[in-house]
């Protein structure tokens, strides 16, 4: 679990892979606890879709757009203190 927060290199774009990017098996984790994603995955696994939106440029702006949230909430946090 721990080596999933160590390293965000792109290894691969293939769901399932021996080696894979932490970010495709984060999303494979989730999809053991999450129904939803689980189908979602069985649906690529199977083929039967095909853009299903865990490539690289996706993978990129997820982590951007997560990064500027958790900045926002330290930044409020530190605001908040100092108000105080």
């Amino acid at each position: 679990m721990f080596s999933l927060f160590l390293n965000i290199t792109w290894l691969s774009e293939e769901l399932f892979p021996p080696r894979n990017s932490n970010f495709l098996d984060l999303v494979q984790l989730i999809a053991k606890l999450d129904p939803v994603m689980q189908e979602h995955l069985q649906r690529i696994k199977d083929e039967e879709i095909r853009d299903h939106y865990l490539d690289m440029r996706i993978h990129n702006e997820l982590i951007q757009l997560i990064g500027n949230k958790v900045q926002k909430i330290i930044v409020d946090r530190i605001k908040s203190v100092i108000h105080i």
